[in-house]
């Protein structure tokens, strides 16, 4: 579920901007069971920053509970100049 703050004008323009500035991540990983390649959450962040940055955009991620074995995570995203958020 995603949740935000009352207004998203701001931040709604600044994540358009951000997807016309990124253009998709190398798949850098490799997972030997399934045969297949994907991207690492270190190349997914290292290829977003910059394009956040430009767009005014941040983000932070905090661990949650542990649910069935696997670890929430929490990802917030913020428009720097409105304080507008999103997090999910």
């Amino acid at each position: 579920m995603i949740e935000m703050s009352e207004s998203i004008k701001n931040i709604s323009g600044a994540i358009l901007r951000f997807q016309g500035l990124v253009s998709g991540v190398k798949r850098d990983g490799a997972n030997p069971h399934f045969r297949s390649k994907y991207a690492t959450l270190e190349n997914v962040i290292d290829t977003a920053r910059p394009a956040l940055q430009e767009a005014g955009l941040m983000f932070t991620q905090a661990p949650g509970a542990i649910i069935d074995g696997s670890l929430e995570l929490t990802t917030l995203l913020v428009h720097a100049e409105s304080g507008e958020w999103m997090r999910g």
